[in-house]
């Protein structure tokens, strides 16, 4: 879980539009498009639930938690070690029933069949899992826009 600061641009439909600098963070991001709206060279504008009733103008602290994709490629390697161990003693096991070359061939294909059905199941389970992660939440209004930079109210009319 990360925690951000950035500037509401702009509310649409209960939807705030936030702009922040760009950190390497959300290069790294495994759901790096779910929460992006804009991307420009040194900033990005994402877009968040509007549950604190912020407005345009006001500073948010944004709260972010997204698994890393190192540990998302880390967890494919394990899965199709594993797949390739199961698929090759099951196939090993069905040599006593299938005598000769052909035989000899199962527990290759169903080890390899095993890494290509898992790898399948494991990116489906992946894309799933990006659609529904979590959005950014809004923590806290750090400054509001009736606000001077101490932290006085001003009158706005």
């Amino acid at each position: 879980m990360k925690r951000e600061t950035g500037i509401v641009t702009r509310i649409e439909d209960g939807i705030a539009f936030v702009r922040k600098p760009q950190s390497q963070k959300c290069e790294n991001c495994s759901g790096k498009g779910s929460c992006m709206f804009q991307e420009h060279a040194d900033e990005v504008v994402i877009k968040v639930n509007n549950t604190l009733d912020a407005h345009p103008g006001d500073q948010i602290s944004l709260k972010i938690s997204r698994q890393s994709s190192g540990l998302k490629q880390l967890s494919l390697f394990f899965i199709a070690i594993l797949a390739l161990l199961v698929g090759g003693t099951a196939g090993r096991l069905c040599t006593r029933f299938i005598a000769g070359t052909t035989g000899q061939l199962l527990p290759v294909v169903f080890g390899l069949g095993a890494v290509i059905i898992s790898s399948i199941l494991w990116r489906n389970y992946y894309k799933r899992q990006e659609k529904e992660q979590p959005q950014p939440i809004m923590e806290k209004i750090i400054r509001s826009e009736s606000q001077d930079k101490h932290g006085n109210q001003v009158n706005l009319q």
